[in-house]
């Protein structure tokens, strides 16, 4: 009866219905070429979540000329929740340490209430849900999205200002080997530093 199936329960079900009537179940294998579809939103997925997060630290960490150098969105939604998020984070870490912690730990709650697994299986569905598997994949990549974000929200506070530097160099190497020589102005004047080796030894003196 084109009745989509997705689970062997499912294919069960279907058999079922099809006894009752009377009639030979028929099924048809369609392959998805990308893998099966996610029909949670984007902005629910935990491991989205956590890509928009490294993005909101990295905006925050750069100086304003280079936001949009640094992150790159077809969707102004979307931009507008990372510069959002930069800008908390940023204010945040001027406050200091204490600021910067709180902040950052609101963030990890928010991870509570996003969904995980390519199976779209949020929290809601899992406690409602009797398969063992699909639990077990929930909580799987729930731990593993959650420690990433713990031992960021545990590290940045004591390291920010030298995460901001480090920043700020790869900033100024990229506009040395872009010949932006306006962006590597501006980026001398707020502090980075045009002698720094890299592994080869080379400074941004040698790429200019």
């Amino acid at each position: 009866d084109g009745m989509a199936i997705h689970t062997l329960e499912d294919f069960h079900s279907a058999r079922r219905m099809a006894e009752q009537r009377n009639v030979a179940p028929i099924a048809r294998m369609e392959r998805a070429p990308y893998g099966r579809p996610h029909r949670d939103p984007a902005g629910d997925r935990g491991w989205i979540f956590l890509e928009r997060f490294c993005s909101m630290i990295k905006m925050a960490m750069v100086d304003d000329s280079e936001l949009d150098r640094v992150v790159f969105s077809n969707s102004e939604e979307i931009m507008a929740q990372i510069r959002e998020g930069g800008v908390r984070l940023k204010a945040a870490a001027k406050a200091g340490q204490e600021k910067l912690k709180a902040v950052l730990d609101g963030f990890l709650k928010e991870l509570q209430a996003k969904s995980f697994t390519p199976a779209s299986m949020d929290r809601q569905a899992f406690t409602a849900s009797s398969s063992l598997t699909a639990g077990l994949a929930y909580m799987k990549d729930f731990d593993r999205i959650s420690i990433i974000m713990r031992e960021l929200v545990a590290d940045l506070p004591a390291h920010w200002s030298a995460n901001v530097t480090e920043q700020r160099q790869r900033q100024l190497v990229l506009a040395v080997n872009r010949g932006d020589a306006a962006a590597a102005r501006r980026l001398l004047k707020a502090g980075a530093w045009p002698n720094i080796q890299d592994e080869r030894g080379a400074t941004c003196l040698h790429t200019a």
